[in-house]
């Protein structure tokens, strides 16, 4: 009985969040009405108005946070001393709270006769903390120092978007004729390695420090510093990709190097939940997969069957052959990190032996799976996958379309999976998308590999009568935007990539770049040079 007596007269009815501490009103600064997410640094109170019988009630009473479905008890709680409209204003600091997003339920507790009698909660309230001392920290003001080993000529200023200062437009002409427009989208990027475009156009790049930018239509949104990220060498952010329901469930993959306590480098695969462009809410998904930091690289991409598939590079100086070894391995995955049913193997790899995949996708026509990686130190390679295909053994090299290629494997012996080239001038590829959309009909299936050391997007056009082979390839840009650190196809069915210049003698003043390829006529274009 007492206790549907204190339901009836303790209903919080307002949840709100304070900047800082709540002046002698109590009135809060910032508001989040519940359904709503508010984004908290963890120093903030929780306020709402209590519904009492008397003046003397709050005071009486204790208080309790339900923190994702467990309870804990408010301390440092103050009420006014006089109602209001809607009851008596009360204000807690905030419980402590990992860095992510929760749900904050609140309710009142009084001692009766034989037991703690409790209210029902509140209505949810929703928050995203952004904390400097956890795994994810909001740092939308200054840039990430840099932890590389390899120094940088220019200081990174503030990533921005492009205005006039920069030539934000140039006209590109194709080998067959086709005229783009090349739009630089964001200047300023430090060692940007990965891009995730989503289906409402929200753009994330991934800097190789750890620090992940948003961007809407170009313009900054907030950002996240993952600092848990080993970037030493090759090391560092390596992947970022966006789930299938992206649009729904704000789901944000990033896969990065980290360092044990034994000051072992390994792959960490993460998923997030993004928020205004912060993202919290971590599940570590893989972790401590072996890795080298020379030579370091991870790719990852959902697959036509709503599967994430992770692509590590080795884990020392000689490639692996072992279809039980995560390093040098494809692997696939259902979205919350188990074994699907139908793998090759009850185990996560797809396909092993492979030395430093950097980028792989799926031919819209005919499905095949193709992956581009360097091998050794000066060549580079095409493949297509097979469920369960070994891609590591030693001996003579074919002949790629630009010519012989000798190298250490042997792709005659049984079981090894030959590539389909082998390029003996060096790529340096860092990234690879095939182009599924028709703006750009020219480049329609057509694979699209960033490079480094070319300088350049090469276009792999397949065999039209057989589409397991590859017809021809040819540069695209010709040097005129320096490396290329990645390249990836929007849903508008642009073409988006990342420069990668900084430290480099083609760098200019505000490299690193994200730009877009677009249809001529799809912006306003600088006659070319």
């Amino acid at each position: 009985m007492e206790s549907r007596g204190l339901l009836r007269r303790l209903v919080p009815v307002v949840l709100c969040v304070t900047a800082a501490v709540c002046d002698g009103s109590l009135a809060p600064s910032v508001e989040a009405q519940p359904g709503k997410t508010a984004i908290v640094r963890g120093t903030e109170r929780i306020g709402w108005d209590q519904q009492t019988g008397s003046a003397s009630e709050p005071a009486a009473l204790h208080y309790v946070a339900y923190v994702d479905g467990v309870k804990r008890e408010l301390t440092d709680v103050r009420c006014a001393d006089a109602a209001g409209p809607s009851g008596y204003a009360c204000d807690a600091p905030l419980p402590q709270l990992t860095p992510g997003t929760h749900v904050l339920e609140l309710a009142t507790l009084r001692l009766g006769r034989r037991r703690m009698a409790e209210s029902a909660r509140s209505a949810p309230l929703h928050v995203t903390l952004v904390s400097s001392t956890g795994a994810a920290s909001s740092n939308a003001q200054a840039p990430v120092p840099s932890r590389s080993d390899t120094p940088s000529d220019v200081e990174p200023a503030e990533p921005r978007e492009a205005d006039a200062s920069t030539e934000a437009n140039v006209a590109i002409t194709l080998p067959d004729g086709t005229r783009l427009v090349a739009e630089t989208v964001v200047t300023n990027l430090d060692r940007p390695t990965a891009i995730a475009v989503g289906s409402d156009g929200r753009l994330f790049v991934g800097e190789r420090s750890g620090r992940v930018l948003a961007f809407d239509d170009g313009r900054p949104l907030n950002a996240t510093v993952l600092e848990d990220v080993a970037a030493t060498g090759d090391a560092g952010l390596l992947g970022i990709a966006l789930h299938p329901d992206f649009a729904q469930n704000r789901f944000v993959y990033v896969v990065h190097t980290t360092e044990s306590a034994g000051r072992t480098l390994g792959y960490r695969l993460s998923r997030f939940r993004e928020v205004n462009g912060v993202l919290g809410e971590r599940a570590i998904l893989l972790d401590e997969v072996p890795a080298a930091p020379a030579g370091a690289n991870a790719v990852m991409r959902f697959g036509p069957d709503r599967k994430l598939y992770v692509a590590f590079g080795r884990a020392g100086l000689e490639r692996t052959s072992s279809p039980a070894a995560y390093s040098g391995s494809l692997l696939r995955l259902n979205d919350e990190g188990t074994t699907p049913d139908d793998n090759p193997q009850p185990s996560p790899v797809y396909s092993f032996g492979h030395d430093t995949p950097h980028g792989f996708d799926w031919n819209p026509t005919t499905h095949d799976l193709w992956e581009v990686e360097r091998v050794d130190a000066g060549r580079d390679e095409l493949n297509r996958i097979e469920p369960g295909g070994n891609y590591g053994d030693e001996g003579p090299a074919p002949s790629g379309v630009e010519g012989p290629a000798p190298s250490r494997r042997r792709w005659g012996r049984a079981g090894a999976m030959a590539p389909v080239v082998a390029w003996p001038a060096a790529l340096g590829s860092s990234g690879a998308a095939i182009y599924d959309g028709t703006r750009i009909a020219s480049l329609h299936g057509d694979l699209l590999i960033a490079g480094l050391e070319s300088q350049d997007l090469m276009r792999v056009q397949f065999d039209r009568r057989d589409p397991t082979r590859v017809a021809s390839t040819e540069r695209l840009l010709q040097g005129r935007f320096g490396r290329i650190a990645n390249v990836e196809v929007g849903p508008e069915e642009a073409i988006y990539f990342l420069t990668g210049n900084r430290g480099h003698e083609v760098a200019a003043i505000d490299d690193d770049r994200l730009v877009r390829l677009l249809p001529e006529g799809a912006a306003t274009t600088q006659p070319e040079p």
